[in-house]
This record gives C-alpha cells, sequence and structure tokens, in this order.
C-alpha cells in the first residue's frame, strides 16, 4: 500500500493553517501563552534539544504533583538511541533539580525508545529495542528515579532485558521482539507489550512481558486477536482486578487489517477459544483499494468501555468497544460500542473515521502514531501529522470528538482539526512539525513531539493547549 496524502484545495484549510497564535489571551484549543514562560521561543511552546542532535519527542507523563516528565530519543549512543528526559513544573518552567541542569542523558544500549510510564513512586519507566541473541531485538527496559539518578534497585543497574526466544532440546528459537507501550501497576510490577516477530516461520503475535519491581522476570504471553491471524501490539492498558488489555492490528490479509483488542487474565492467561478478544474493521478503501486499519492507541473511557485511536487508510480513525464481565465480574468478553455515533466520513455506524489523510503510519509493523486521550466530560483527543502538499510542509494536528464519537464543533471548524506551527530558533514557522504523546492536564492537552528548526535538525517539542473546562475542573 502506498502513502497517500489528501490534495489540499479548500480555502477553510488554508485559512485555519494560517492562523497565528494568541498573543495575550488564549482560547479553547489554542496554544496556552502561560505555559512555558521562560522559553526562547514563543509563549506557550518549549524546543527540547541535546546539542542538535535530531532529538524526537516521544512520551509524556504527568505526576500526581502536576509536574512532566517528557521521554525524547536522541542519536548516539552504544546501540544507537539515548534516553533524553527533561522535567517541568505545571507551568512549564524546567526543574533544574532533575538530572543535570534539569535533563538527563542516558545511553542504555537501545536502539530505539518506544515509549513511557511512571509509577506510583515517580519513578521512570523508559521502554525500547535492545540487541538481543542471534543479532535480533528484545525489549530493554530502563528505571530512573524520581530525582533522573539510575534505579540501581532494578535490575542491579537500572536496566534489563526480556524476550520470546526459546529452547526446544538442543535447538534454540529466536524472534524478533518489538516493544512499543509500558505500563505499571500499584505494586510497582512493569508490563511491556509489543510485537514478536518468528525467524522460523511462525509469523507474528503480539507479546507481553511483566517484570516484577525489582526487575525480575516475572511471566509472559503473546498471542492473536483471530485464530490464523498475525497480529501485533501497540497498546497496553492495566484494568481493574489485576487484567489487562492488549490492542493492535489483526493482518486480516496482506491487504486488509482491523483494529484487534484482547483481554490478557492477572496470571497472564489468555482463552483458547478467542472469547476474550476482538477484530473491529473500519474497511475505509483507500484510493488504491486498501483496508488498513492499525490500532496505534487506547485510552479508557470509563470503567468499562476504552476508546481504540489509529488509521483507516492512513485516516484518523476511532471507535468505542465494551468490556463485558462473566458472572463474577471479571473481564470476560469485548464488543463494539454502539452507543458510540461515530461521524466523519458516512457510511461507518459506530466509527468516526477523518476526512484528512495523516503520516506516520508505518506498515511494516502494522503501526501509527495517533495518540488519544479523554478528558473528565468524556470528549476525545486525538493528535498526530498532517501533511500539506501545496508547499511540502507538515504540521502538528489535534482533533477533539465529543463523547459520543461525534466532530467537536466547538474546538475547530474544519474536521474539528486543528493545525499547529512550531516556532523555530530564527522566528517564523517550521516546516515539519507532529505530535507524538500527550496527556490530559486540568482539561488541557499538554502534547509532545518533534519539530523540524531553522538549523535543520529536529527537535522535541512540548506545548499546551487552553481549554473551556479549565475553571470546571479545577472547582470539581
Amino acid at each position: 500500500m502506498s502513502l497517500r496524502f489528501a490534495p489540499l484545495t479548500s480555502t477553510l484549510l488554508a485559512l485555519a493553517l494560517s492562523i497565528a497564535p494568541p498573543t495575550l489571551f488564549a482560547g479553547d484549543g489554542d496554544v496556552d501563552p502561560t505555559f512555558a514562560p521562560a522559553s526562547n521561543w514563543l509563549p506557550g511552546w518549549e524546543r527540547l534539544d541535546f546539542s542538535g542532535l535530531n532529538e524526537k519527542g516521544i512520551a509524556v507523563a504527568r505526576n500526581v504533583d502536576g509536574t512532566f516528565i517528557v521521554c525524547l530519543s536522541v542519536p548516539g549512543g552504544s546501540a544507537g538511541a539515548r534516553i533524553g528526559l527533561v522535567k517541568f513544573d505545571s507551568s512549564g518552567q524546567r526543574i533544574t533539580t532533575f538530572g543535570v541542569n534539569g535533563q538527563v542523558l542516558k545511553d542504555a544500549a537501545l536502539s530505539r525508545i518506544a515509549d513511557m510510564a511512571m509509577d506510583a513512586q515517580g519513578r521512570i519507566v523508559v521502554v525500547g529495542s535492545t540487541p538481543g541473541p542471534a543479532g535480533l531485538d528484545d525489549f530493554g527496559i530502563v528505571r530512573f528515579n524520581a530525582d533522573g539518578s539510575d534505579d540501581t534497585t532494578f535490575a542491579g543497574d537500572g536496566g534489563t532485558s526480556a524476550g520470546f526466544e526459546y529452547t526446544v532440546g538442543p535447538l534454540n528459537f529466536y524472534s524478533q521482539d518489538r516493544p512499543t507501550s509500558v505500563t505499571t501497576d500499584p505494586t510497582g510490577n512493569i508490563v511491556v507489550a509489543g510485537s514478536t516477530f518468528a525467524q522460523t516461520g511462525g509469523g507474528v503475535k503480539w507479546g507481553v512481558i511483566r517484570l516484577n519491581a525489582d526487575g525480575s522476570y516475572n511471566n509472559r504471553v503473546s498471542g492473536l486477536y483471530a485464530a490464523d491471524q498475525d497480529a501485533v501490539g501497540n497498546k497496553i492498558l492495566s484494568l481493574r482486578g489485576g487484567y489487562y488489555l492488549v490492542v493492535g492490528s489483526t493482518l486480516v490479509s496482506a491487504t486488509d487489517a482491523d483494529f484487534g483488542a484482547r483481554i490478557i487474565s492477572p496470571a497472564l492467561h489468555v482463552a483458547s477459544d478467542y472469547s476474550d478478544s476482538g477484530a473491529f474493521a473500519f474497511d475505509v478503501a483507500a484510493g488504491d483499494g486498501s483496508l488498513i486499519d492499525f490500532a496505534s492507541d487506547a485510552a479508557p473511557a470509563g470503567p468499562d468501555r476504552v476508546v481504540l485511536a489509529g488509521v483507516a487508510s492512513e485516516k484518523i480513525a476511532v471507535n468505542r468497544i465494551l468490556i463485558q464481565r462473566d458472572g463474577n465480574g471479571h473481564p470476560a468478553s469485548l464488543a463494539l460500542d454502539t452507543s458510540f455515533v461515530g461521524g466523519g466520513l458516512p457510511n461507518y455506524p459506530y466509527n468516526y473515521v477523518g476526512p484528512l489523510n495523516v503520516t506516520d503510519t508505518d506498515i511494516g509493523y502494522g503501526t501509527a502514531r495517533t495518540r488519544v486521550a479523554i478528558r473528565s466530560d468524556g470528549s476525545i483527543v486525538l493528535t498526530g501529522r498532517f501533511h500539506n502538499t501545496s508547499d511540502n510542509s507538515s504540521s502538528a494536528i489535534v482533533t477533539r470528538l465529543s463523547a459520543d464519537g461525534s466532530e467537536d464543533s466547538d474546538f475547530a471548524f474544519l474536521a474539528a482539526t486543528r493545525f499547529y506551527k512550531t516556532p523555530t530558533s530564527a522566528g517564523g514557522n517550521s516546516t515539519d512539525s507532529g505530535f507524538s504523546d500527550l496527556v490530559i492536564d486540568g482539561g488541557r492537552a499538554v502534547l509532545v513531539g518533534t519539530s523540524l528548526d531553522s538549523t535543520g535538525d529536529t527537535d522535541g517539542i512540548i506545548t499546551r493547549l487552553q481549554s473551556d473546562l479549565i475553571f470546571a475542573d479545577r472547582f470539581e
């Protein structure tokens, strides 16, 4: 399937892209000018760089005290990618007591940085790919203390690796293991999800590995969303009662993939009859006739509802699923939530499919970069990157849906999507920006991503948007 971008002929879109940031007061969805007040760029923005090294913004997490940790991928190190961490207070100012002058740069023998989470003690967990046996990759897991120092109580030196290799008699079977998501539980256990690509003709499966709080191996499981269909894992969520939900894509054929999700028991078991799994198709035919639906993220929307987000043939796609419980109250099966009315393109009930093609879709690994978060009123915030073919530039984008999945016309007049151009060090706007993760802070979206600077290299970026919920949330 070739990646294509919709032509931009709309005057409305051109106007949306040209809207300048506010100078004094910010309205709903505008960049918050009170964020990062000490920034050298425009109010509300901060560039994150480690001496001009083509940094990429990966993830952001919010601590219970209102501070933020941003994780970046910084080129270099023994395997190709170093961990960059920066800490901000609630107003967007760097906390200089974190690491060295407010940032951490760590070579943890990772070739790729994938995700970050924080545990109940404020410790920072970063996952990525690390070289494993037979020249293939394993899951790499690194933990830092809350102050940014190495956590030597974790696996002895702060980092470890785990994979899906196994031995039968004298034979060793190896796999290419690619982590994409990490979460922690209240006891400090770490759960990492991703995909495992067998090198012996066994196809692709989602894979989940759990480590104890001290970094020792606990358990693992891999599987499919539907029988005889390869599967990739892109997100892991913790459910009530110690259960988990793994979300990704089920590969129906070479030209057809659907959203997939599956319940995992606290013992890391799955049902042999697939009663605990579900496949959810959008089947939006692209110009080349493909039906590729990749689920890249998920967020809880209530005790037994989860919003799935990704792309349908390169357009932002969202639906909501129900977690149905058995007679003992345990998560048992999944179903499409038919109260989610959706919107966007017509003829796709219970799904939202946006009209704009987006970038950052990795067909080879079945992933996309769409990220999702839920505000306190149930509205859905989605991020990504959009390519403008008229001038070959890319903008960071945010789409907001109402709780029922319909477009939030109060947020933007075009497809409920707003476009953001990152300021550069020379003034003016970057020609290539995109958001890669977000968290909600009092109704406001705090977003991180990557932007091309005027100096010719990329930096991480962070910003915060104003919200029409700010007063309601603060006085709840």
